[in-house]
């Protein structure tokens, strides 16, 4: 099977460009596919919102697709919206529901092939809170990234609450991390503090182990995740590196999502794709769901130092090559949305110079490698993904039936 090392989209102009196909009679050359008046198709793309730990939907989240469309999910996590009124392209789908973490990914929409993509986005359930008094107190959390066993904790002291106030914290690592960090930066220890957005009277310190033994610097700078406009924006304040316990401590007056940010950046690039055979959509319905793992691996090993659960995070949270987070602890799931056929769509048969033709949605399993590169300080660290079997939508199957009885065919990009 040959394997094609060219560019994403050489990749995806190779998967939905026209490919004739012989079953079962040769082909005839087809005459003009006008679909019969009346005859419509509407893309949706659906996706879901599922709790990280069960699996199950989580009903009335919020769901933000692009700048201005908000839908809610229904009892059992599904959420749609016309393809049409969002656009083509990758477009940024966010996610929010009660005593849940914030979750986001990417969808793709293809509009001239009546195909979209998005990956399920799990949300992280909220920690039990800890009832704090007046006279102060901490709340604590494991973290899996750090090489400090105290894992991120808060201190609040004395008179910064009125009252006492439940207050909980609940860390963000891998695919759990909504947004990207700013360019040229890196996400340390994300951890959510709730309530959010509650001002305290005086600042508490937050501290949060760090994910290598020896730090290039004194400080970090203290970044806050932006709800509304769904990424991280740096606060101008820092946190300070205790080297003695590889810890990193800020103040902070208000409670939300924080992070610290390491100088880093990430790249990933097509490796190489193996396509797979040809599978038929079902026509009676306008979306499937499917679970795949992923893979990783380092060719050249992870520096001393480096923490292993912290690299592995950073690369869930930031590959964006193959249309969102991946995770390399579960299966990761997509939803393919396209164009199904209707109930009465036998009786609309296309108009050919054959008996009648008709449109079948088809998809293929795509196997990748992608290569990518995590960098902090003086450090490169080759990372390879393997994904496998993708399923990418990549066309339509013209079915065509003869006069004199049997069928033909060929792939057909709308």
């Amino acid at each position: 099977m040959k394997i094609y090392k060219s560019g994403f989209a050489a990749l995806l102009a190779l998967l939905i460009g026209a490919v004739a196909i012989i079953w079962r009679c040769s082909v005839k050359e087809v005459g003009p596919t006008e679909p019969i008046d009346g005859t419509t198709y509407i893309l949706y793309l659906t996706g879901r919102v599922v709790d990280k730990d069960t699996h199950s939907g989580i009903a009335d989240a919020v769901v933000k697709i692009g700048n201005n469309i908000i839908v809610s999910t229904d009892r059992l996590g599904y959420y749609k919206a016309k393809a049409e009124n969002i656009g083509s392209g990758y477009i940024t789908v966010s996610a929010k529901a009660d005593d849940y973490g914030y979750g986001t990914t990417q969808a793709y929409i293809r509009l001239n092939d009546n195909g979209a993509s998005v990956n399920t986005i799990q949300l992280v359930k909220l920690k039990t809170p800890v009832l704090i008094g007046s006279g102060g107190g901490s709340v604590a959390v494991d973290n899996t990234e750090g090489f400090s066993d105290t894992g991120i904790t808060l201190n609040i002291p004395n008179g910064a609450l009125s009252q006492s106030k439940s207050i909980s914290l609940t860390p963000f690592e891998g695919i759990d991390v909504p947004g990207l960090p700013p360019a040229g930066y890196l996400n340390i220890g994300v951890i959510h503090i709730e309530p959010d957005g509650f001002v305290l009277n005086k600042e508490a310190t937050l501290t949060i182990p760090l994910p290598f033994t020896s730090a290039t610097a004194d400080s970090l700078p203290l970044m806050i995740y932006n709800t509304e406009t769904n990424d991280w924006q740096l606060t101008g304040e820092y946190a300070v590196i205790n080297s003695s316990n590889n810890t990193a401590s800020a103040q902070i007056s208000k409670f939300g999502t924080y992070s610290l940010g390491v100088a880093g950046g990430y790249e990933e690039t097509l490796e190489s794709s193996e396509e797979q055979d040809m599978n038929f959509l079902d026509t009676n319905k306008t979306s499937m769901e499917i679970g795949w793992k992923a893979e990783i691996s380092y060719p050249n090993g992870i520096p001393d130092g480096v923490s292993p659960e912290w690299l592995k995070n950073a690369v869930a949270q930031n590959t964006l090559l193959e249309g969102g987070r991946i995770s390399f602890t579960d299966s990761t799931y997509t939803r393919l949305s396209y164009t199904g056929a209707p109930p009465d769509s036998l009786t609309k048969l296309l108009k050919t110079k054959y008996a009648g033709c008709r449109y079948k949605p088809i998809y293929r399993y795509v196997i990748i490698i992608i290569r990518e590169k995590v960098r902090y300080g003086k450090w490169t660290i080759i990372v390879i993904n393997l994904i496998v079997k993708r399923r990418i939508i990549i066309g339509w199957y013209l079915d065509c039936r003869h006069d004199q009885g049997g069928n033909s065919a060929i792939i057909h990009k709308k």
